[in-house]
């Protein structure tokens, strides 16, 4: 008997330890129904504690450790394993099977050891992995994995257990529409394993959520752009915490010409932060192709309003696109991702938006161009129009019907040989508005007279439906029709309550109707003026008519190409604060949408500095820097008694281009708000600075010299080291000239300089020399020419030589002058020489005559 048996495993090692005194087995073997058995040994060592059999593990065993049975032998007696006496598989790396089930392979050691068809999972609920039984190998091994969730637990067929996870969820992106959030990825679990889903903390309910393995939809609504944590907590598996963007959306935008600062109104969702009336903090900013769409601001949160200025249009390049830009709308820098595109010079009609007064259509739409150009087509047929006009935006188009029409008119234009949409208008019933605006403070009575009433409307009384918010507003009759024979012609006061702006509106009588509009009275500016200018508290104030105070926050103030809301405003007076982007310009109130008559406001331009240090070689920019600048200021430079244009940059800075080369310095004029300030300034050019320059040797040949701010004039010296003059100079560019620089023995003054040359050491004439460059007026000097060293060392050895043997050849070559002067540099080298040594012979034959003269003295 075996007794009680432990078994020990790992990647590499399998041992069996047996007790004292019992049976043991020194290998067992893998058998097979298709292929032959497989055995495996072990090492056995006997001690008082036990037998233990042991033995290495390679790759190839581990594949070969399974069979249909193992059978081992204990006394010569043949035993089948039993389960218990299995080593634990090891699964390496861990075992985390898609959510949605399907084939997968386990990877690892001792799996399968005994064949069998399937793994058993005891939690959470019993269920099989069934085996796929095709080429097996007992370290792969690919199972059928049924769908699943989370946490759970294998039993292996000795006993022990396994637990692994089915793969946690992962995203792969997520989209946001109007009413719903849908996350797409894997993983997510099946609809049996509920999810738990929050955003910013927010429980969503269940009944909001579907799902499936792949995505998760959430039915979500979010009228703001903003971002938000959302955590996705599905059974026990480890939950996501991602943030997401609730992006604007754009969704409509209308069409500006693209020759005029058009205003362009964006429709969509999620245009602000928080709702409408707390959103003012928001950073709107508005992109149209690579413009920028100036001065947005909300005007709800589905709608942002801003002006494509046409003084852009000047930077870009003139094949710009004016179709199919895209429209990027930001809100505290989150971006729309959807395609919105613009499009300039696009006409259509608004078929949502006219009105019928008098029988004068007025309708809306963009890009209708004017009143000369446009030709209108009534009922498919081009109609020639006295009457026609429309407004400098060219949104607005009004004319009076022709009385040949009576009843259905289809309406189109044709602008720039592009036809507008067609809208279709029913004008059998009509009114006209008889007398002035209301006022907006209420309690106005306004006067419609209705226009081809129907018979079984003669009796009926007349009333308005606001279209804004429905609100309908009984009439009453002006005078009675009941004994009139023109009972189809009839008219109505109407009390209007307060309000603003142009409101759309349907008349009705009986089952008639005909659109319409009432317009609110405009608002009055009397008087403009600044408050202390000069101060740190300048004012602009604004006397007049203002209008209802219920509606000063759907005011604002357009000026100098800026809309700017009131610091301070009642029903007479308003006042901003004066800003340096102000200048001269028309001031105009708005309130609702209706703008007051402009006035003109003059602020006095304020000039603080000049700034003329930018000028390069060939000229350069000269500023004037100030504030409250018009683009109309006069202003003016003189240079030369030429007159440079000056160039409107902003409210702060006029430029004037001054093309003038260099090198000279310049006194020029300025003068400016039409000669209110004039002085002279000076243009300093930069100086010439040389960085390096080409090796010559000193026989002369062409000098290169690199560096900036070169000028290309007629006056250009060069000279090495205050003696040699560069000849034939050549201006290359504005940083390289070149010239031939002559021999160093062709100078006029060259007779020190050849004697350092063949005198001093190689090393001290080799230093670096001083050169000259100047362009007029303009110089520069600097210690960086140097000859060529080799040629130097060459020199002066051929030199030497010459000197010694004679100096004929040379003599030939360059001539008596040249001749003369190197006998004398030779004359003045060995004249000196022979003397000394002259004088040393003379000196020891003196010597010797003194000493022989002694010596004969001692041997008398």
């Amino acid at each position: 008997m075996l007794g009680c048996v432990i078994v020990f495993s790992n990647e590499t090692f399998l041992s069996y330890e047996f007790q004292p005194n019992s049976d043991y087995f020194t290998s067992f073997t893998f058998e097979h129904n298709t292929k032959n058995s497989f055995l495996f040994n072990f090492s056995c060592n006997n001690s008082t504690t036990g037998t233990k059999c042991s033995s290495q593990v390679n790759e190839n065993d581990k594949k070969q450790m399974y069979g249909i049975s193992i059978m081992y032998t204990s006394n010569n007696i043949t035993y089948s394993m039993i389960s218990r006496m299995y080593p634990t598989p090891i699964v390496w790396p861990p075992f985390n099977p898609p959510t949605k089930g399907g084939d997968f392979v386990i990877k690892g050691s001792y799996l399968l050891f005994s064949e069998r068809n399937y793994f058993l999972i005891i939690y959470p609920d019993e269920q099989q992995l069934d085996i796929v039984r095709n080429q097996l190998d007992a370290t792969n091994v690919t199972v059928k994995t049924p769908s699943g969730c989370g946490y759970q637990v294998i039993r292996w067929v000795n006993g022990k257990t396994y637990s692994f996870n089915y793969a946690n969820p992962t995203i792969s992106n997520i989209s946001i529409t109007s009413s719903s959030i849908i996350v797409n990825g894997s993983n997510f679990c099946d609809g049996s394993y509920p999810s738990n889903i929050t955003i910013d903390g927010n429980i969503i309910k269940s009944t909001n959520i579907e799902k499936d393995q792949d995505s998760i939809v959430i039915n979500y609504s979010q009228l703001q752009t903003i971002k938000s944590v959302m955590k996705i907590e599905t059974s026990n598996v480890t939950s996501i915490e991602v943030e997401i963007e609730f992006k604007p959306e754009p969704l409509i935008i209308n069409s500006v010409p693209i020759n005029k600062n058009g205003l362009v109104i964006i429709e969509g969702l999620r245009f602000s932060s928080s709702p409408i009336s707390k959103s003012q903090n928001d950073t709107i900013s508005v992109k149209i192709g690579n413009l920028t769409c100036l001065n947005a601001f909300l005007s709800s949160n589905k709608s942002i309003s801003c002006n494509l200025n046409p003084e852009l249009l000047n930077s870009t390049p003139s094949t710009f696109d004016q179709r199919n830009l895209r429209v990027l709308v930001s809100i505290n820098n989150i971006v729309n991702e959807n395609n919105l595109m613009f499009n300039y010079g696009i006409v259509k009609l608004n078929p949502n938006k006219y009105s019928l007064p008098n029988r004068i259509l007025q309708l809306n739409g963009d890009c209708l161009g004017n009143s000369n150009d446009t030709a209108v087509y009534l009922n498919g047929k081009i109609t020639k129009l006295n009457d026609l006009q429309i407004n400098y935006y060219e949104t607005t188009l009004s004319f009076k019907i022709p009385d040949e029409f009576k009843s259905k008119l289809n309406v189109s234009v044709k602008y720039n040989n592009v036809m507008s949409n067609e809208i279709q208008i029913d004008i059998s019933f009509y009114s006209s508005l008889s007398n002035q605006s209301p006022n907006t403070n209420g309690n106005s009575i306004i006067i419609f007279t209705l226009y081809n009433i129907i018979p079984a409307n003669y009796n009926e009384k007349a009333s308005i439906r606001i279209k804004s918010d429905q609100t309908r507003i009984n009439g009453t009759p002006v005078n009675s029709s009941n004994n009139s024979t023109n009972q189809d012609i009839q008219s109505f006061s109407f009390l209007i309550p307060p309000g603003c702006g142009k409101k759309d509106i349907d008349i009705i009588i009986g089952n008639q109707s005909c659109p319409s509009s009432i317009t609110y009275s405009e608002p009055i500016i009397s008087n403009c003026f600044v408050s202390g200018f000069g101060s740190k508290n300048d004012n602009i104030i604004c006397i007049g008519n203002f209008g209802n105070k219920d509606y000063f926050n759907q005011s604002s103030i357009l000026f100098s190409k800026n809309e700017i809301l009131p610091l301070s405003i009642n029903s007479t007076t308003l006042s901003f604060p004066l800003l340096s982007g102000y200048h001269t310009d028309d001031l105009i109130f708005e309130m609702c949408g209706i703008e007051s008559k402009p006035f003109k406001l003059n602020i006095s331009p304020s000039l603080k500095r000049v700034d003329g240090g930018r000028f390069e070689m060939v000229g350069g920019k000269f500023y004037i820097i100030g504030e409250f600048f018009s683009s109309n200021l006069n202003a003016s430079v003189f240079c030369n008694d030429i007159e440079y244009k000056s160039f409107f940059e902003n409210s702060t800075t006029i430029s004037f281009d001054i093309l003038i080369p260099g090198p000279n310095d310049l006194l020029c004029n300025y003068s400016f708000d039409n000669g209110n300030n004039s002085s002279n300034f000076k243009i300093e050019y930069p100086l010439p600075f040389v960085e390096k320059t080409s090796t010559i040797t000193t026989n002369g040949g062409i000098l290169t010299i690199y560096g900036k701010n070169f000028y290309n004039v007629s006056s250009i010296i060069v000279e090495v080291d205050n003696q040699l003059l560069c000849k034939e100079i050549k201006f290359i560019d504005l940083t390289s000239l070149s010239c031939k620089l002559p021999p160093i023995e062709e100078s006029e003054q060259s007779s020190v300089f050849n004697q350092k040359l063949l005198l001093n050491s190689t090393t001290q004439f080799s230093k670096k020399l001083l050169l000259n460059v100047t362009f007029d007026r303009k110089t520069w000097s600097g210690y960086i020419f140097q000859f060529s060293k080799d040629e130097i060392q060459n020199s002066n050895s051929e030199k030497s030589s010459n000197e010694t043997k004679g100096g004929s050849r040379e003599k030939k070559k360059k001539g008596g002058v040249l001749s003369s002067k190197k006998s004398k540099i030779i004359m003045g080298v060995v004249i000196p020489v022979i003397s000394t040594l002259i004088i040393i012979i003379v000196k020891i034959l003196c010597c010797r005559g003194i000493r022989k003269r002694h010596e004969k003295k001692l041997d008398k």
